[in-house]
């Protein structure tokens, strides 16, 4: 195991570029024979400004080829993935760009909070194109879902949200802040789970009903 070393990364818990203290790196190596080889690498790693953890898994396979750096050396590629904070969602029955989109604003969330919720404000647009709604902008859009009675009537004061986004959208010098930006993403989450998670998830529950309902008859013959 390896420790107190320092590493110049961008802390996805509060955007600062720092060095970050190494608390704790364990590497496993192994050989497969016939030039197979590699090694995976596993980091918890400290940020000096918040004094939150991030870990970090480092890959590097030799069948996946080498490529010449900078200075004209040959290197094998490495693979590197962020373990925790998750950068990522995974939602069940979601259209893949509406996923991507979503998934490219939480990943800039904490780093660049003006370019996230332009993303995420793209993530909205997408799933009111995929819904069919009409209007000259996003409220109007937003406003029509709920003419139209896919949204719950609960929702419906949401008019304050969906001009903030509308606002966001149209003036390039308003600013949001971290708390704001959780607020939105709050908003979007919930539509995305109202409009594709929960429906999936019920009918995967209706399916299982049905399912256990013909064991049963099955073990009355």
């Amino acid at each position: 195991m390896e420790n107190n070393r320092q590493i110049v990364k961008i802390c996805t818990h509060c955007g600062n570029e720092t060095l970050m203290n190494q608390i704790v790196s364990k590497t496993d190596n192994w050989d497969e024979g016939y030039g197979f080889y590699g090694w995976d690498k596993i980091t918890l790693l400290q940020c000096p400004v918040c004094n939150k953890m991030t870990l970090i898994q480092e890959s590097e396979d030799s069948s996946m080829g080498s490529y010449i750096d900078e200075y004209g050396e040959e290197r094998d590629y490495i693979e590197e993935v962020q373990l925790y904070p998750i950068q990522k969602l995974n939602f069940s029955n979601v259209p893949k760009n509406i996923n991507d989109t979503y998934n490219s604003a939480l990943r800039i969330k904490n780093i660049t909070p003006d370019i996230s919720m332009i993303a995420l404000r793209k993530t909205l647009e997408l799933i009111c194109n995929d819904q069919n709604a009409k209007g000259r902008n996003l409220e109007s859009k937003i406003n029509d879902l709920f003419n139209k009675e896919i949204f719950s009537s609960k929702l419906k004061d949401i008019s304050k949200i969906t001009k903030r986004f509308g606002n966001l959208g149209a003036h390039e010098d308003i600013r949001i802040n971290n708390k704001e930006l959780n607020y939105l993403f709050d908003f979007v989450t919930y539509i995305i789970e109202y409009l594709y998670v929960m429906p999936y998830r019920m009918n995967e529950l209706e399916n299982k009903l049905k399912d256990l309902n013909k064991q049963k008859n099955t073990e009355n013959i």
